[in-house]
């Protein structure tokens, strides 16, 4: 039985985190879904911690950045890889807290604080998988889903921390009978009070309130965000990809009757709104359906604005561009990149397509642009997130050099 106990902790770990992390069915179980873990770093005195330890990190990233595979297929693996070794870490602040005699609930509910916001920091500043999400992407009732807002998002982490720490204990506490039931309920009590700290804020706040479109405009920029799910940007569904830009093409479009004449003079969508992706100019003869898929972005927008406005549009997409040749059109580098973009210089509906490239017996240009883009065409993002936005050494490509840079330049 010791031989399968590690596996089977291991295994119940990732079965926790399944099904508590969203789109989990039974989010209530992010509070327990840490003891496994102290189950590995207890079991026969934490003999061989390190290894099991290592591999629930790995196998646990894997599961909750599976959908990463959709960019990537090395990505998901990428990112375990990289992030396993915070889990590591977190047992090893573990097991010295347990040597000062620090209780297990204090202990694991501070070290997987700690474990969040070191791979935020290495992922770059973005904090996937956050125990948080459990509760605030979760109808979990008032409270809960709105303590994110009032305490923060890592009260709840500690919360979740501590009440697996509690779970841990529980095995131990029965196997010694009235006197280990005692401790257990003192801990208990801190755990729970924990939770109705972190509920306290949203219980005051009242109901929360529904996501709502922002729609923010300036003397000079109309700024558009519709409310949508940040997962479904990744969405196998093309109906509902298409929806996402359909979204933000209604609220500019009511926007503008809104302002009349006077107002904006730019209109500004955020990162990746355009689902589909843009191409540099010696590309588009390549890749003739995608160059459809950006000419007809434009053609959309132009139908859309009022006769009369020659407005700048900053569009959020991402651009590809070589070297190459690839069989596809995703495999070519990318970036996530801001368009500077006149739709008024776009086609209309029932024009034909603009062929891409200078019209036949033209003098020879450097570089052929669409005749909607201006002097600056767009702003490519530099310092990508690794293995979110890209995957490093997955391919060779001038790119990759000048992101290493970068963080080069953030660590010293």
């Amino acid at each position: 039985m010791n031989r399968l106990a590690r596996p089977g902790f291991v295994a119940l770990a990732l079965l926790l985190a399944w099904l508590s992390l969203p789109p989990g069915p039974l989010p209530w179980l992010v509070l327990v879904a840490d003891a496994p873990l102290a189950g590995l770093l207890l079991h026969r005195g934490g003999r061989g911690w390190k290894r099991w330890t290592l591999l629930l990190g790995f196998a646990h990233h894997l599961l909750a950045l599976a959908w990463l595979g959709r960019i990537h297929p090395a990505q998901p693996l990428g990112a375990a890889a990289a992030l396993a070794p915070t889990t590591l870490l977190l047992g090893l602040y573990v097991r010295i807290g347990l040597r000062g005699r620090l209780p297990l609930w204090l202990v694991l509910g501070s070290g997987v604080v700690g474990e969040e916001l070191l791979r935020t920091v290495w992922l770059g500043g973005m904090p996937l998988p956050s125990r948080a999400l459990a509760f605030a992407g979760s109808d979990l009732g008032p409270g809960l889903a709105q303590a994110v807002g009032g305490l923060g998002a890592y009260v709840l982490v500690f919360s979740a921390g501590a009440a697996s720490g509690v779970a841990a204990r529980v095995p131990q506490a029965l196997a010694r009978g009235r006197a280990g039931l005692r401790p257990l309920l003192v801990q208990t009590g801190f755990a729970t009070a924990g939770v109705l700290l972190a509920c306290l804020p949203g219980w005051l706040a009242g109901p929360a309130r529904t996501p709502a479109d922002l729609v923010a405009a300036t003397e000079d920029v109309l700024l558009v965000q519709a409310a949508i799910p940040q997962a479904l940007k990744h969405s196998a569904d093309p109906a509902a990809v298409r929806g996402m830009f359909d979204r933000h093409v209604e609220i500019s479009a009511a926007a503008y009757r809104a302002a009349g004449s006077a107002g904006f003079c730019a209109v500004l969508w955020p990162e990746t709104m355009i689902p589909w992706p843009f191409l540099s100019p010696d590309l588009a003869a390549r890749f003739p359906r995608a160059w459809d898929n950006e000419v007809g972005v434009l053609r959309r927008i132009r139908a859309d604005v009022p006769e009369g406005r020659d407005d700048e549009w900053l569009l959020g997409a991402i651009h590809h561009r070589g070297p190459g040749p690839y069989p596809t059109v995703h495999e070519y580098p990318s970036r996530d990149s801001l368009f500077h973009v006149r739709p008024r210089h776009a086609p209309a509906m029932d024009d034909p397509l603009p062929r891409p490239g200078p019209p036949p017996g033209a003098p020879a240009v450097r570089e052929w642009r669409p005749p909607w883009h201006g002097p600056e065409p767009r702003h490519d993002k530099v310092c990508l997130v690794p293995f979110g936005e890209y995957t490093p050494l997955g391919r060779t490509r001038a790119g990759s050099s000048s992101t290493w840079r970068c963080w080069w330049r953030r660590l010293r």
